[in-house]
């Protein structure tokens, strides 16, 4: 019996020095916004469904004045789609996904929102109006899309978080 009660006791100090240990938790409320930016010059011939590309937070994300993940977090965007620019003039696309992020205590975040996208330019009509007079005409590429760096992008926070501080 004895044995029985130091094990319980044993138990319920150590569930109420983890807590001790874990400070206060947090609310990160849904709808706040993670202000990113892009690492580098993104461009669809160098993409492919997939890839991870890097962006990083431009501002503290604070929750309850207290600042949950710092400006300068690598957040990582996904590839969803890629295509490069191709003859008959079609040019190049491609489509990128930030799912979510992580808090200085290892919490992870769901955004939404955080989708980029870019287009190259068509030249569809410059390749037809060639590729009349010449069949040269339609190989003429369209143009690759292109993201600069340091291109803002916005998520928001989808449903209330909780951290620990």
């Amino acid at each position: 019996m004895k044995k029985v009660l130091f094990i319980v006791l044993f138990a319920f100090v150590s569930v109420l020095s983890a807590f001790a240990q874990n400070g206060e938790t947090l609310v990160l409320k849904a709808g706040t916004p993670v202000n990113m930016k892009s690492v580098s010059t993104l461009n669809s011939r160098y993409l492919s469904e997939g890839n991870s590309v890097d962006f990083i937070v431009s501002n503290d994300v604070v929750a309850q004045g207290v600042t949950v993940i710092p400006s300068g977090s690598v957040v990582k965007g996904y590839v969803l789609s890629a295509r490069r620019a191709t003859v008959f003039g079609i040019g190049g696309e491609f489509f990128i996904s930030i799912d979510g992020i992580y808090a200085n205590d290892g919490t992870y975040i769901p955004l939404t929102g955080a989708t980029v996208s870019a287009s190259g330019d068509d030249n569809v009509v410059l390749a037809i109006a060639c590729g009349l007079f010449t069949v040269v005409g339609f190989l003429i590429n369209g143009d690759d899309a292109f993201l600069p760096s340091n291109t803002p992008v916005q998520g928001i926070v989808m449903v209330n978080t909780y951290i620990n501080y």
